[in-house]
């Protein structure tokens, strides 16, 4: 932690502001905390006062420095459900990009030594059959768009300065603190019947630690594979073919802890990981 003290200090307070307060230098400490697995920091404790708009332009520049666009996998949305949103401080979900690294199949093993707060969520995650560069203005243009549909599930690593109390704006400057995504066999169809339909539980041990459904998330996935998409557009990026979309947790994220999980989506599969010390 020491160095991002040190790095803010200098933009904060250290060198003239005209000199130190851009986009630029708060998204160079981000990364360079990512970049070296240490905590993120709390931006808003150094005085950065970003807008959540000014957020998003952080987030992009992070994700630029630590990686070539063509390693971005996709996009998710992170705080789908109200309590998150009135704990951040924000009045709707926010987004993050997904790195391809951070993309695992089934049977994937997590080591909790590698996270400090590892948070699981199962979702749903779209694959783009067609590249969208300009807002959708109906939700009638969704359905030419997916290609396939398929469970999900979402790890979040909360490793910030301090483990409460940061804002909505330090959350997306630290790209949702997106640690993984495991991503499940695609669904039969991806009729809004279909993927409305998902219910999900959660098990350790064969033990029911979670329960979530589809229509959690907004109401329908639907309207939340809209919003996320233009939602997107209005950050400015474009989303060619093959991106990958996950609209959010179907309930709270649940602390990891070390045991063999399920995550069992009724009439939709199932995905296994293990968690290890």
């Amino acid at each position: 932690m020491f160095r991002a003290v040190f790095l803010l200090c200098l933009i904060a307070h250290c060198a003239p502001l005209a000199a130190w307060s851009t986009l630029d230098d708060w998204a160079a400490v981000v990364a360079t905390q990512i970049q070296h697995k240490r905590a993120l920091p709390v931006l808003s404790d150094y005085g950065a006062g970003l807008s959540l708009s000014e957020a998003y332009n952080v987030q992009r520049r992070v994700i630029a420095t630590l990686a070539p666009a063509t390693d971005v996998a996709g996009f998710r949305a992170s705080l789908t459900r109200p309590r998150g949103q009135v704990e951040f401080g924000v009045r709707e979900p926010v987004t993050g990009a997904m790195l391809r690294a951070g993309l695992l199949r089934g049977n994937a093993e997590l080591r909790l030594r590698d996270f400090k707060h590892l948070m699981i969520a199962p979702g749903l995650g779209f694959v783009l059959k067609a590249g969208v560069t300009a807002p959708l203005s109906d939700l009638s243009q969704l359905a030419p768009l997916i290609a396939t549909a398929m469970p999900v599930v979402e790890f979040s690593d909360y490793h910030f300065e301090r483990p409460t109390g940061f804002r909505g704006e330090d959350f997306i400057a630290g790209n949702a603190a997106f640690a993984n995504l495991i991503v499940g066999k695609p669904l039969p169809n991806t009729s809004a019947e279909t993927i409305n339909g998902v219910i999900v539980e959660l098990l350790i041990a064969e033990t029911v630690v979670d329960r979530g459904r589809a229509i959690n998330v907004m109401g329908s996935q639907l309207t939340a594979l809209y919003w996320l998409i233009n939602k997107l557009i209005a950050q400015g990026w474009n989303l060619p073919a093959g991106t990958l979309l996950v609209t959010g947790a179907f309930s709270d994220p649940v602390p990891a802890t070390k045991g063999s999980y399920v995550a069992r989506f009724w009439e939709a599969g199932e995905v296994r990981f293990s968690v290890t010390p």
